[in-house]
């Protein structure tokens, strides 16, 4: 199988940064994992759909709470997993060799996963007379309807937690992307695979680059069974292949990367 474009692996962290920056207190070492990030933000979405169901059924109308969307932005698994914070990198030869970067199995699963939830709402508001639903809209959504009401209790409630959150997160961040170590990294990195026969681009499409990858190899051969078996088994291959080069070449950088991170997270926290 003809080796691909294998992106640079800075690409991996921008994924977690999306999923992580949410509002949250910081666990007991005083510092955010993207498993409680994601718990938490769950948390508040359900908390704001009960005050809306709450006021407008105040208002007499009927409305059901929206299920919180599945997390987005998140990164195959693979360089690090839901337990670790944000940027944390856990990721060894061994996994990598086992498991690649997850992509594949990321892909075929959720390929067989039914179609997001319709809105529970939707039979409701669609039984309503124009009349009656101008009445149910301009109570959601008017001028301090259900939404704002809603939007605004939990500001008060959580506003300086999600704001000490997003400030913490983002001095992190900024801390990690703008340190020169961070480039050097980078830098060594991309010349260890270049050196194993990798080449390297866009550092912003990594782990875009390889799920496109396998996406379109899958939509060519699309309602071929026996085609569509040979392109996993290939690319699972190739993924590992790639997954193992990446683990080895990070070996050589990682101890750096882990001073880079702890000394950022000391810098977000103000020690």
């Amino acid at each position: 199988m003809k080796k691909r474009i294998l992106y640079p692996l800075g690409a991996l962290l921008v994924p977690m940064i999306l999923s992580s920056c949410t509002s949250s207190e910081a666990d007991d070492d005083n510092w955010y994992s993207i498993d409680d990030l994601t718990e938490l933000r769950v948390e508040q979405w359900n908390q704001e759909e009960e005050l809306i169901a709450q006021c407008m059924n105040e208002e007499g109308f009927d409305y059901t709470p929206l299920p919180a969307p599945a997390p987005d932005g998140a990164m195959p698994g693979g360089m690090a997993s839901a337990s670790d914070g944000p940027l944390e990198i856990d990721f060894t030869v061994d996994r990598a060799r086992r498991d690649g970067f997850g992509i594949v199995e990321s892909l075929v699963e959720s390929a067989g996963e039914d179609e997001p939830a319709s809105d529970p709402n939707k039979e409701h508001v669609d039984s309503l007379s124009d009349t009656e639903y101008l009445a149910w809209e301009e109570a959601m959504d008017g001028d301090d309807g259900c939404k704002e009401q809603a939007s605004r209790t939990m500001s008060e409630e959580t506003g300086s937690k999600t704001e000490k959150a997003f400030s913490t997160i983002e001095t992190f961040t900024d801390y990690v992307f703008n340190d020169p170590r961070f480039a050097d990294i980078n830098s060594d990195w991309s010349a260890c695979m270049a050196d194993d026969g990798w080449e390297t681009t866009n550092i912003d499409e990594f782990v875009y680059g390889l799920s496109d990858q396998l996406r379109e190899e899958l939509s060519a051969v699309e309602g071929d069974a026996e085609a569509t078996t040979t392109v996993i088994d290939e690319f699972t291959e190739y993924e590992r292949e790639a997954a193992v080069a990446t683990a080895k070449c990070w070996e050589g950088v990682s101890d750096t990367y882990d001073e880079l991170i702890a000394d950022a997270k000391a810098a977000a926290q103000g020690d």
